[in-house]
Formats: structure tokens, sequence, C-alpha cells
């Protein structure tokens, strides 16, 4: 109930009266300088940071991803082995591991394969939300490796099949494709997550800083530790015979780590 200009507030417990409440002591004073406006929170003009500027980017003119074919131009089709030495490991080409536009991208967190058909979801994915301040360009090659494979109900034996379709093989921390222009990741933030966890590898959606954080973490780890049963020191040192009758010529290169 308002009384006086004044306002008597009831307590729910005891049911008795507070003291009144002057709604002219909550209402704001008339500041001369609007840099006081926020001195109640600690906060004045010379905190807001200016927006950052883009002068050194520019866009190509070729601004969507490109098609990409579903086979590689050949003389002659070979057919190779499974060669699995392409996904196992981590990518150590520089081109391959870094976003060499320094804004953001789509990076593996694994080894896979992508066939023409991830090839054409991420195109038509990412070419939907390019806009004009922005740009996006493949890093990882057109399918090259092909697979072979048998027809249906075909005995077993008689040699290999014939080639099916080509695949790309892709490492661990090799970037799929990049996104540059002048945006901050929080304009792309919502699109370019969620099209991350539908690629055919685990793949992560980080900005150049993040990566050179995230392989940073990695190669500081496999420095040497005080720990003596590291797997390194147990297949150096073939403890308990494991190198010998337990572990296999990958898990023995790599140190159990892509097994």
């Amino acid at each position: 109930m308002i009384k006086s200009a004044c306002l008597r507030a009831v307590c729910v417990r005891c049911y008795g009266r507070l003291p009144p409440i002057n709604p002219k002591d909550f209402q704001l004073p008339k500041f001369k300088d609007p840099r006081e406006t926020g001195l109640k929170h600690g906060l004045t003009l010379d905190d807001i940071q200016p927006p950052p500027t883009y002068d050194n980017i520019s866009i190509p003119q070729e601004r969507k991803l490109t098609y990409v074919p579903s086979q590689p131009i050949l003389v002659k089709e070979e057919k190779v082995k499974k060669q699995l030495h392409h996904i196992i490991g981590v990518e150590e080409d520089v081109k391959r591991n870094t976003i060499l536009n320094k804004q953001f991208g789509v990076v593996a967190l694994s080894g896979g394969y992508f066939r023409h058909e991830h090839f054409e979801h991420v195109r038509s994915a990412v070419n939907a939300q390019i806009e004009e301040n922005m740009y996006a360009q493949w890093v990882i090659p057109p399918p090259w490796k092909p697979v072979t494979k048998k027809s249906q109900g075909a005995r077993m034996g008689a040699g290999k099949g014939d080639i099916h379709h080509y695949v790309t093989p892709v490492k661990k921390f090799n970037v799929i494709f990049v996104v540059g222009g002048k945006f901050q990741y929080v304009y792309i933030k919502r699109w370019i997550e969620s099209l991350a966890k539908t690629m055919p590898v685990p793949c992560v959606a980080v900005s150049y800083d993040q990566l050179e954080a995230m392989k940073h973490e990695y190669f500081s780890s496999k420095k040497p530790s005080g720990n003596p049963f590291t797997a390194k020191n147990i297949i150096d040192y073939n403890m308990g015979g494991l190198r010998t009758n337990k572990f296999g010529p990958i898990q023995i290169k790599h140190y159990l780590e892509f097994t």
C-alpha cells in the first residue's frame, strides 16, 4: 500500500511491518559527466575496448568452398595397400597442421578418411553461411587414395577387388578447412561447432591461438617425466617382455597412443 509517497512492506513470516521505504532512495542521481555512470561498478569509458580492425585482412575473389572431384584424373588407375600409416600419428606438415590465415578453422582430433560425400556435405553447409565479409578455403587435398571392394556375393580369393571409390586420409591436428574474414568468432561459433560434430572423424572448431595451445600441450606431455613406468620406457626396455610377446609394430612405433 502506498502511503505518503512511502512504501510499507509486510514480512511474510512474522506479518510484522518493516520500516517505510522511500522510492527516492533508489533513483540514480543525475551525473554531470557520463564517465561517472560506471563508478558504482568500478567501470568507466576507458575500460571499453575499441572493436578490432580488419585492415590487414583481404577477401579473396573465390569466397566459398570449391567443388571437389570424386576421383583424381589418372592415366592408369593403380591399386594400393591399406597403408595405415596415412591415418596413424600426428600431422607434421606445417601447411596442414596450422591455420595459415591465423583466424578460425576445423581440425581433426584423430585419424580417418574423408570421402567425396563428406566433402559435399561440408561444402553445402559452409557455403550456405558464407557472407560478403568472410571466406572459406580447403586445406586437405581432394580424394586421391583408392579403396577397393569386391562385388556382392563374390567368393573369397581371386586377387584384390576393383577400385570402388577414393578417399583423403587425415591425421591428428590436420586442419580440414579454414574460415576467415572481417568478423569475430562469436559470429560463426554456432554453425561451425555444430558442423564439426558431423564430421566422419572427431573434429573441433578452433581459432589459431587455440590450435597452437593444443599442439603445445600435446608435445609438452611427451617430454621425459619422473615416472619410470611410462609407455615409452616399458617398450624401450621391454619390461615384462611386453614388447616381444604382446605389442605389434604400430603399438611399438607410437608407444600405444594410436591403438
